[in-house]
């Protein structure tokens, strides 16, 4: 097995620095971002604002201790593995392939346990503050829009994120010999465009779409909103996305076996 440099800064405390990487972009970027957003969109007052705040609190805290819990279970086979180097052990080849299969495995992990992280996240906040904050029924289903498109848009953020951080290590040597393919994952590069301006296309129709159902609701609260036509627009706007994000592969698709034939040439 290749040699590594075992004063490598790039795995000293690797799991705090894995953690840091992925899940601060969620507590210290994403969730301001969020209380940010329904603070400018629902139109809420002063005392909902500190009512949501001390429900967001709350599910931030019980989500940190649950979270650091779970990742540092997921990541351990790779901590431990770089903790071995660190120290100048023997790695059994066991250990080298319990290692490897969860270091590839680490972006498809990371992001399907982040989406469910953050149901659960929203759901402590939310359902408590939808209770007591006395929302008007446009405030709770803008909130609740709100909830659907952040898990999704996490979820390709950590994968993204994951990959990223570990491609770094990667390119240093570790985990990169002897490589078995079943350990890829199978999101090749065409999924990822499908996906990005999927769910690129829908916040943006979520948020435009909140906005102008809270400025209709502060001018007229007995005007009935026809949901039925909402959703046929937001049904719409998935169509368009999907179809523009195929002929976008097929284009792109067509061009990289081009170039693939002619490499094999």
């Amino acid at each position: 097995m290749k040699q590594l440099n075992q004063n490598d800064n790039s795995i000293k405390n690797f799991k705090y620095k894995f953690i840091f990487a992925t899940e601060g972009i969620s507590y210290f970027i994403l969730v301001p971002i969020i209380l940010l957003y329904i603070w400018a969109n629902l139109d809420i007052t002063a005392d909902q604002i500190l009512l949501l705040l001390k429900f967001t609190g709350i599910s931030v805290i019980i989500s940190m201790i649950t979270t650091n819990i779970m990742d540092m279970t997921v990541i351990s086979p790779v901590s431990r593995y770089f903790d071995k180097i660190l120290q100048g052990e023997t790695i059994s080849e066991d250990e080298y392939i319990r290692a490897q299969k969860r270091f590839f495995a680490l972006p498809c992990i990371h992001s399907i346990g982040s989406f469910f992280r953050w149901i659960f996240a929203l759901a402590m906040a939310i359902v408590p503050f939808t209770i007591y904050s006395d929302l008007s029924d446009m405030q709770i289903t803008n909130i609740w829009l709100t909830a659907v498109m952040i898990p999704p848009l996490n979820m390709l953020l950590f994968f993204l994120l994951t990959e990223g951080f570990i491609q770094n290590l990667l390119n240093r040597g570790f985990l990169a010999e002897n490589v078995n393919p079943k350990f890829y994952l199978k999101f090749s590069f065409l999924k990822r465009i499908l996906s990005s301006i999927f769910i690129i296309t829908i916040i943006p129709a979520i948020a435009i779409s909140g906005t102008f159902m809270t400025c209709i609701d502060s001018i007229d609260k007995s005007y009935n909103f026809p949901m039925a036509k909402i959703a046929g627009i937001f049904v719409f706007c998935i169509i368009v996305a999907i179809s523009v994000s195929a002929a976008l592969m097929k284009t792109i698709k067509d061009k990289l076996n081009i170039i693939s034939g002619f490499l094999e040439k």
